[in-house]
């Protein structure tokens, strides 16, 4: 078949060929395979430039969505398995933006850390969110190393003596030393911390 005409509607291309077959098709896909009026197309080519098609349609959406969002590798995954690529196709985008640096779960999971220790978590906490993220292990490591015993000690004190302010003091031990382990700080740090309260000043010493 010959390509006929190509027609431009808004970000796409329609590709006309002589014997009435038609596709939508990115820019790229046209710039990149020399796309000209009379070009021969077989059967074959055409199932491979729809194929790249497909590739370019995803990756256009990848950018888009990494630009809007920290975003880590299995986030754009799940992303791009919503809109229905396929896994070939995902494996490759991701592929792709790692080679240019543009993906990298190292930076993505540094800034993740340094937002839950900020905001008085512990490292527990900060150690689930990288596994629901399926951050790896060294990477969550390497993240973690950034952060001191003495940091996440120093972060739990001023969580416990913004939460003894105000509540039922005969309830309160019980409920600070829970409170502090669901925010993710390790038994160690808790039992210093909660031992150091004076619950009827209201004070850590």
């Amino acid at each position: 078949m010959i390509l006929k005409e190509i027609k431009k509607k808004k970000k796409y291309y329609t590709l006309i060929f002589d014997d009435g077959t038609c596709f939508n098709c990115l820019e790229e896909l046209i710039v990149s395979n020399l796309l000209l009026i009379g070009k021969k197309i077989s059967e074959e080519e055409l199932e491979d430039l729809k194929n790249q098609n497909e590739y370019f349609k995803y990756y256009d959406l990848a950018l888009g969505y990494i630009s809007k969002n920290m975003c880590s590798k299995n986030k754009l995954n799940n992303y791009l398995l919503r809109k229905e690529a396929n896994n070939m196709i995902i494996e490759k985008i991701i592929n792709t933006l790692k080679n240019k640096k543009l993906l990298d779960d190292q930076k993505y999971f540094n800034y993740m850390t340094d937002y839950y220790f900020r905001h008085h978590y512990g490292k527990f906490y900060i150690i689930s969110k990288g596994k629901q993220e399926n951050i790896s292990d060294e990477i969550i490591n390497n993240s973690l190393e950034n952060i001191s015993y003495e940091d996440f000690y120093n972060s739990c004190m001023e969580l416990a003596n913004k939460y003894i302010q105000s509540g039922d003091i005969s309830k309160m031990p019980l409920k600070l030393k829970k409170y502090l382990f669901q925010r993710g700080y390790d038994t160690d740090i808790i039992l210093n911390v909660t031992g150091r309260v004076n619950y009827e000043e209201r004070k850590i010493y």
